[in-house]
């Protein structure tokens, strides 16, 4: 065989190798790592994406497993739909094998382009406790070149935790613990409540008239006998409304506030607060002058009654949830019934232990003015 005819068997070998490498292309899979974010009741949002890239070869996705490597399990998440483009391709409502993996149909899709994402959309369900978590994994049966495959796990780099909000973070910043006397004015809790999710929606209070929107009750041992009136202030969007109302009887006692009696008024929305927004709430008490007991306590717990409409999306329609959320003070205050709240005995005893004719004893006391009144 002449030097001329090997070299030509070569290429011919060479181009077949390279046409057996095309043929045997499979395509790539990645996360896009999608941050979601806060879940919340009845949204409906996009928590993984996956890219699908392909060469020449022709694919048909047949079907996805996805697995939740999270805690939410059936009830908490009620669907999951897989899309490309504003198409649902799969949908699911079988969601008791989610733990361990469920398959989604998608029917036979055809991928038309190079590279095309797929959407993985959860739908959160009513049974929430909050803290809960969404953490996917995916994997995809495909047909490339007329022969059956299954991709790797590919798992989702940022996952997500399910709130039962409404406000989806709630903080406290009361004061530090301290004392009041009678007749004092005085902060006894601040709290902060933020929507902080991946929907698109205001939280609104549960109303706009006479019906009871906040409550503040006493965890502490002081009744009306030392509380006289209590205040509440909501700052949220740079305007400060007030509302007041007297203390009612009984330990441990709730006083309500009315949507319709802050001043100034409410938005005629209901609005609490935008999406994204947040509000502080900052409780103050006026302590009574002549019937406040000595030693007894304030812990307060504000609740916030609001109402979110959960995200649209992937063919589900979110719906309007309402919320009691509450947030208690992390310090207590203490009622003190005279002018030092506290008195310490530094006395040096003697070394003996009893004093002798003529022997000195001094007594040493520290009174501490340690109330919050400034005075």
């Amino acid at each position: 065989m002449s030097t001329t005819c090997r070299r030509v068997l070569a290429l011919v070998g060479l181009v077949v190798g390279f046409a057996s490498l095309a043929a045997a292309a499979l395509p790539g899979f990645s996360d896009r790592n999608i941050a979601a974010g806060n879940l919340d009741p009845t949204d409906t949002i996009k928590v993984q994406e996956i890219r699908i890239t392909r060469g020449s070869e022709t694919v048909t996705l047949n079907a996805v497993t996805v697995q939740n490597m999270g805690t939410a399990g059936d009830g908490v998440i009620d669907r999951i739909a897989v899309m490309d483009g504003g198409t649902v391709l799969g949908e699911s409502t079988a969601i008791s094998g989610l733990a361990t993996g469920i398959t989604i149909d998608l029917s036979g899709y055809n991928m038309t382009s190079t590279t095309e994402d797929l959407k993985i959309y959860v739908t959160v369900g009513t049974a929430v406790v909050g803290g809960e978590t969404v953490n996917l994994r995916t994997r995809v049966h495909y047909v490339s070149n007329g022969s059956s495959y299954t991709s790797a796990w590919i798992s989702d780099l940022s996952g997500e935790t399910i709130q039962n909000g409404g406000f989806d973070d709630i903080e406290d910043n009361s004061p530090d613990p301290g004392f009041f006397n009678p007749g004092d004015v005085g902060v006894v809790q601040v709290s902060t409540f933020a929507d902080s999710d991946a929907n698109g929606s205001p939280v609104f209070w549960i109303q706009t008239d006479s019906t009871t929107i906040l409550q503040v009750t006493n965890v502490g041992t002081a009744t009306n006998d030392d509380i006289q009136t209590v205040s509440v202030s909501i700052q949220a969007g740079g305007v400060v409304r007030t509302e007041t109302q007297a203390w009612p009887a009984g330990a441990s006692a709730t006083c309500n506030f009315a949507a319709s009696l802050f001043q100034p008024l409410l938005p005629s929305d209901g609005l609490a607060v935008a999406d994204n927004g947040s509000m502080t709430v900052t409780v103050r008490m006026l302590f009574r002058q002549n019937t406040l007991v000595d030693g007894h306590t304030v812990h307060t717990k504000v609740t916030v009654f609001v109402k979110e409409k959960g995200e649209s999306a992937a063919g589900a329609t979110g719906e309007t949830v309402t919320y009691a959320q509450s947030s208690t003070a992390d310090t207590t205050q203490t009622l003190r019934k005279q002018g030092f709240e506290r008195i310490v005995e530094e006395s040096t005893s003697l070394a003996s232990g009893t004093a002798a004719t003529g022997d000195v004893i001094i007594q040493t006391v520290h009174c501490y003015d340690s109330d919050s009144n400034g005075l």
